[in-house]
């Protein structure tokens, strides 16, 4: 059985799932999916070593990680703790990746390789989410259309004026990320 194989049985293994707190406001909690993150990265990462290069272990973790760690983070509202979390949890495996302990050499690295940050992710994600929803037939995602519309406004906004779509914020965000703005 080939290297790829047996990380993606490993990884198949991982059920998902979302998790919300109990209060008056809906609120998700990910702790669970940060677990299974740092599972399925491990899996990955005992598998290669330091056999594997950075951008092929990059590759595996944007591929077969991260949908873990973001699942369900677009249609959930999220507080900036949360998103800082999630942060600090992608810059423990660049520390881990690159053995440094330095966030700026961690952001460095994040840069050279074209690894977006949790924050920009999540701008896409939830952005792309918005828009299908604001446009689907569904009739109960109908009733909350205009809803959508405005969050996918504020969304747009928080990067530019000229950003109508989520592709031109996926756009928008690399822009900005290799122009070091």
């Amino acid at each position: 059985m080939g290297l790829l194989s047996s990380i993606s049985l490993s990884i198949a293994d991982i059920r998902i799932g979302v998790f919300f707190t109990s209060g008056c406001t809906l609120r998700c909690c990910f702790d669970d999916a940060k677990c299974r993150f740092f599972r399925a990265f491990n899996a990955i990462f005992s598998k290669t070593g330091r056999c594997a290069s950075e951008p092929v272990i990059l590759s595996l973790l944007r591929s077969k990680c991260i949908p873990i760690l973001l699942y369900a983070v677009d249609a959930c509202p999220l507080l900036a703790r949360q998103i800082l979390s999630f942060e600090f949890t992608l810059t423990r495996i660049f520390m881990k990746l690159f053995r440094t302990g330095s966030p700026k050499v961690v952001s460095d690295c994040q840069v050279s390789f074209g690894f977006l940050a949790a924050k920009s992710q999540i701008l896409i994600r939830t952005a792309s989410f918005l828009q299908r929803f604001a446009v689907s037939e569904n009739s109960l995602c109908m009733l909350f259309a205009n809803d959508g519309r405005r969050q996918l406004h504020s969304v747009f906004m928080q990067v530019g004026d000229n950003v109508r779509t989520a592709r031109q914020l996926r756009s928008a965000v690399f822009a900005k990320l290799f122009d070091g703005s």
